[in-house]
């Protein structure tokens, strides 16, 4: 396994919109108990920035962890089950159909130095106490950095208490200097000076904002919010109105608040500062977990009450005072709501009795945004469309959960989760995926054809799971049966395109020809020229793995459909089979051509599992043109994506076969030493520097070149590989080793094998010496892992 993720970006942090103001102290700490401690835990209100500590902190210690430092969100997330999908897809990880357990990501992770930012755990305490206890026993490089409002309560865990910021005592002596240096003081006139540019610190103001920040308690963001208020009232009467309001939630007691109480009065106060449609619309946008549009704000906000044409009027009054905060980094605005925020507007929701009528009008609108997928995917707009649909994921999420919860309401669900099929694979996310069917279906179990169509996207996202078969073949028979009741063409065709992709998975290329050619006919028929471009991109790859000699026929009408209406996703894999088919012809020139073009448009649609097969197949070519250097190094970049993706395409895929000739090739070529140091090189790059050298042949990035060199041999073995080597040369027997690792028995014997395979051996007795050995030349107690 690489040492880095394939992305290479080494990161996901936010960029900060705000600056940071003091916490030193704080950051100070972390940095020491990050060195001596796996698991750091920032515990304490909401509200207090623990998430804005902890994201500082992060990207103060970035350089310390080769392997990234990766911000995994729970805010938006309820159900324990996703989070393990929720880890892999901050990492950027593509998923080849896997079913993301602990012990998958123990897998992927194994020994990378990379540090886990877990933000917002109290959603799913439990399943994240179980991810962070066994990342931390089985990826000894790992530490995690979490927050949570309770700690996470697993061995070996370090809790910092995140305290408010300390505002200045009751002092009416101390100097404007003294003031100024005090960090909720500085914090208010930072963030007041955003709202108000001509606001200085001055003899005038200081001691009443210092009262401000006492009367808030020292909370970052109850001192936010109060600054806002400068956009329309002077420091005198924001301080004169906190002082009345406290009055009166605190019953005369100023001395004796507690700090969420002190939280919720500030919000309450900012709530009664908001027009009553103000209230109604913020209250509303408690729906969205994940950011919102301004179109999403429209749909789900506008009622009888307050039209469509001035949700905008209250959305942009709720920015000016704070309530909402506007994201223009990319592209069109986008909204948010901060979770303290967010869940305060959801109190107020049930409070207005609109919690269902909302969430139905959110219903509604993920509905809308999905029923793109129908009339946008076969067209130029794939990109845009699935980028709308990433930014989403988490308000889709709660419109299924909605679905899944409310009598009545799994039909509607099924319809989102069925035509969301292509993003579900596009967006590696096909557990997912499965995981909303499974279940939608279980609780809507009635015959009708949004049950048909949720059968067939099941076993789409189904197939190719080990073990999974007789799951799909169930699936597909109910779906048959039920187009066959129902008398529905478009099913039939449907299910016959699934059993023509089934068969193929299973390497039943006739029978997967024969399905996938009436599936074809079908869909012309009935004029889905979508539907029908797919058959035959799986047809002739169907053809191509059985060796017709009709493929480019078939590819040709694929692509011209395809072309007629621009579209990215299904021309990406015609190319592919046709790049492959010019290769298995000689034809060298028209294969890189087919290659990099497909190449480009799944650049384009930012898929990059399906990239690595790309790259791979520009492998074959430099072989056969007897450039095996430049083929070892694109066998490395795509070892690093496929690893990184927790996929098996290039190496269990249609094309494996050829991959593996054309790899002993290059090998032979170039002799152990000289394909290993070129195979390291491609295994180094950053998936940008991979695609542009395989698209337009630039050398090897000058900059990767110190990080090449390595003991004879280690790269032999995944990372993996390496931990159950480690504990062969300690003593463990298979079954300690499973123990150890947390895997079953069987894995760590498959593992064992592997390994003695691998290394030509036949005793454990020799793993155990070579890892000595190994170690022993680099001074090093891990060998470099694949």
């Amino acid at each position: 396994m690489t040492e880095s993720f394939a992305n290479r970006r080494n990161s996901n942090l936010p960029v900060d919109v705000t600056t940071f103001v003091g916490r030193r102290q704080e950051l100070a700490a972390v940095r020491v108990q990050l060195q001596r401690a796996h698991l750091v835990t920032f515990t304490g209100m909401g509200g207090v920035g623990k998430t804005r500590l902890a994201l500082r902190a992060a990207s103060a210690v970035q350089r310390a962890f080769p392997d990234g430092v990766w911000l995994v969100e729970f805010a938006g997330l309820d159900d324990p089950n996703l989070v393990g999908e929720s880890v892999v897809a901050a990492l950027g990880v593509v998923e080849q159909a896997a079913d993301w357990s602990v012990a998958a990501i123990s897998d992927l992770i194994a020994e990378r130095r990379m540090l886990l930012v877990l933000d917002n755990c109290e959603h799913v305490l439990d399943a994240c106490a179980v991810l962070a206890d066994t990342l931390l026993k089985t990826c000894p490089n790992i530490k995690i950095l979490a927050t949570s409002r309770q700690p996470l309560r697993i061995p070996g865990e370090h809790c910092v208490e995140v305290e408010p910021l300390a505002p200045p005592g009751p002092d009416a002596e101390a100097s404007l200097e003294t003031l100024a240096r005090n960090e909720a003081v500085a914090l208010f006139v930072e963030r007041a000076s955003a709202v108000h540019p001509d606001f200085r610190l001055d003899q005038g103001n200081a001691q009443t904002v210092a009262s401000i920040c006492r009367r808030v308690d020292g909370i970052a963001l109850a001192i936010e919010l109060a600054a806002g208020r400068l956009r329309a009232l002077s420091v005198e009467q924001l301080h004169a109105r906190l002082d009345s309001r406290y009055d009166v939630l605190a019953g005369g007691s100023r001395t004796a608040l507690p700090r969420q109480k002190t939280m919720r009065a500030l919000i309450d106060w900012s709530f009664s500062l908001c027009t009553p449609a103000e209230q109604r619309v913020w209250a509303r946008l408690s729906v969205f977990v994940d950011g919102f549009s301004l179109l999403a704000a429209e749909q789900v906000c506008a009622d009888t009450d307050d039209p469509t044409e001035t949700v905008f009027e209250h959305l942009e009054g709720l920015v000016d005072k704070s309530v909402v905060t506007a994201d223009r980094t990319t592209g069109d605005t986008r909204y948010r709501l901060a979770e303290t925020l967010r869940e305060y507007g959801a109190d107020r929701l049930d409070e207005f009795n609109e919690r269902v009528t909302t969430r139905l009008r959110a219903r509604d609108w993920c509905g809308h945004l999905v029923d793109r997928m129908l009339t946008d995917w076969f067209s130029p707009k794939q990109p845009e469309l699935l980028q709308t649909l990433r930014l989403e994921h988490g308000n889709i999420r709660v419109a299924l959960d909605f679905c899944l919860t409310t009598p009545g309401e799994a039909t509607h669900g099924l319809i989102i989760a069925s035509r969301l099929r292509h993003y579900w694979m596009a967006s590696a996310r096909s557990t997912e995926g499965r995981h909303w069917l499974d279940r939608l279906l279980a609780h809507d179990p009635q015959p009708s054809p949004e049950r048909l169509m949720a059968l067939c996207t099941c076993a789409h996202l189904t197939n190719g799971q080990t073990g999974k078969l007789g799951a799909v073949d169930r699936m597909l028979n109910e779906a048959a049966s039920l187009a066959q009741d129902l008398e529905d063409p478009r099913g039939s065709a449907y299910v016959a395109q699934m059993r023509g992709l089934a068969m193929l998975f299973r390497r039943d290329f006739d029978q997967a020809v024969k399905e996938l050619r009436w599936a074809s006919d079908a869909h012309k028929h009935l004029n889905d020229q979508a539907s029908a471009a797919y058959d035959l991109a799986v047809l002739a790859s169907a053809k191509s793995a059985n060796d017709e000699s009709d493929v480019q026929e078939v590819l040709h009408e694929c692509l011209s459909l395809c072309a007629a209406a621009g579209e990215a996703w299904i021309r990406s894999f015609a190319l592919f089979t046709s790049g492959v088919e010019r290769c298995k012809a000689g034809d060298f020139s028209g294969s890189v051509d087919a290659q990099r073009e497909s190449l480009m448009l799944r650049k384009g649609l930012d898929v990059r599992n399906l990239m690595a097969l790309n790259i791979d197949a520009l492998a074959w070519v430099a072989v056969e043109r007897n450039d095996a250097e430049r083929a070892a190094r694109l066998f490395g970049a795509t070892e690093a994506i496929m690893c990184d993706a927790g996929g098996t395409l290039v190496t269990q895929g249609l094309s494996a076969p050829m991959h593996e000739t054309y790899q002993s090739r290059a090998q032979a070529a170039l002799g152990h030493q000289g394909f290993q140091s070129a195979f390291e090189a491609g295994l180094q790059m950053r998936i940008e520097d991979a695609i542009d050298y395989a698209l337009d042949e630039r050398a090897l990035p000058a900059e990767r070149t110190d990080k090449l060199a390595g003991p004879a041999g280690t790269s032999v073995l995944t990372a993996r590989e390496f931990q159950v080597s480690h504990l062969i040369a300690r003593g463990h027997t298979n079954k300690q080793i499973a123990a150890a690792l947390v895997i079953s028995q069987r894995t760590a014997e498959a593992h064992v094998q592997n390994i003695l395979s691998k290394l030509n051996f036949t005793a454990r007795t020799q793993i155990a010496s070579w890892i000595t050995e190994n170690d022993s030349d680099t001074g090093s107690t891990r060998p470099r892992p694949r």
